[in-house]
């Protein structure tokens, strides 16, 4: 969960009351990458009040918050199917919920974010153990890019719990058919390609040339 020194939380990054600063991991790879090029706004609102919306009843149901769970019948109906293709996905895994909404911070990098969910999950091919997998629902389409994303998640969660142990990681597309569709990410490179990133990302701040730059490097706190 977030640590309760957090003070703020803005587009680009997050700090504390101490004045270190963090950049986003999405807002990484939004810059870098141009995830959101050529969507139109109006569609753009559309999805992220979609997909928070479905984060956060998922949030509910894993337990989040008062632990009350989720009110199924406050759910607007142009939401219940994405639910439903979550039910779809736990109801068919074996999984050991470890935390929801899990804010991770890298111990030595600028970089931090929120990891949906860790878990342990029985794979196929290890079907007598619990591997320690990196979880995220996504109610739109399928990027690339979402394989560094988790890579970033994953290992920063590394470095901070210092653990050597096998990390995985799966992206959930849930549909609006009410299916979920399972992407698990195995490329070794994606981390590497994210430090890479980083840097782009770092380069740019110093310079003023990011797009639309609207945070200060984390050294300037």
């Amino acid at each position: 969960m977030r640590p309760p020194e957090i003070r703020a939380e803005a587009t680009e990054y997050v700090h504390t009351v101490t004045g270190q600063r963090w950049w986003r991991v999405t807002s990484i790879c939004d810059r870098v990458l141009q995830t959101l090029a050529g969507i139109p706004p109006e569609h753009l609102e559309a999805g992220r009040a979609r997909g928070t919306y479905v984060h956060d009843a998922i949030h509910l149901i894993n337990g989040g918050r008062d632990q009350t769970g989720l009110d199924r019948t406050s759910v607007p109906p142009a939401y219940l199917p994405y639910l439903w293709a979550f039910d779809n996905f736990a109801t068919r895994t074996k999984r050991k919920l470890l935390a929801s909404e899990e804010w991770i911070a890298h111990p030595t990098m600028p970089v931090a974010g929120t990891a949906d969910e860790i878990s342990e999950l029985q794979w196929k091919d290890k079907p007598t153990r619990q591997i320690v997998t990196f979880v995220d629902y996504k109610t739109g389409q399928a990027a690339a890019w979402h394989a560094a994303q988790l890579s970033a998640y994953a290992e920063s969660w590394r470095a901070r719990e210092k653990y050597r142990g096998e990390i995985r990681r799966m992206t959930v597309y849930l549909g609006a058919d009410g299916r979920p569709s399972v992407t698990a990410w195995t490329d070794p490179l994606d981390w590497p390609s994210f430090t890479g990133f980083v840097q782009t990302y770092a380069w740019h701040a110093r310079k003023g040339t990011l797009c639309t730059p609207r945070s200060a490097p984390p050294w300037t706190a």
